[in-house]
């Protein structure tokens, strides 16, 4: 399509100049469409939180995942279920604090970005359950 062939130059020239200023440190991120906020707007284009949790939702269920599956990459991309800003802000301030392991080339897809987006959760949260245990035991 053309109106996207700008898109996909810079994205490429973006991440063409990440792997070569920051080499094997760098970590690229790849949602498939990105929603938050609160207003609607065509340019650019915004999606708000309450339409893009919905499509996430909806998008995320076994048939329409099953069908994506199946379907070239061009046809299933409008499947693939959007993600929030603020998982992907999370999964890129985890990565850059380097407590994201397994995940340091490259995060692509809703459910990757996700597990970096919350890592630092579960560790805080392992944390303070190991705390309680050896207050109490």
């Amino acid at each position: 399509v053309s109106f996207l062939k700008g898109y996909a130059e810079g994205k490429d020239e973006a991440e063409a100049t990440l792997q070569e200023l920051f080499g094997q440190n760098a970590c690229i991120i790849k949602p498939s469409f990105i929603y938050g906020g609160e207003e609607i707007g065509l340019n650019p284009p915004r999606v708000p939180s309450s339409l893009g949790s919905l499509a996430s939702e909806v998008l995320g269920l076994y048939p329409f995942q099953a069908l994506a599956d199946e379907l070239p990459d061009a046809l299933a991309l409008p499947l693939a279920p959007p993600i929030s800003v603020e998982v992907v802000a999370s999964a890129a301030i985890n990565v850059a604090l380097g407590i994201v392991e397994g995940y340091t080339a490259e995060l692509e897809g809703k459910e990757a970005i996700v597990m970096a987006g919350t890592v630092r959760k579960w560790r805080e949260k392992s944390i303070y359950e190991n705390l309680l245990r050896e207050e109490y035991l």
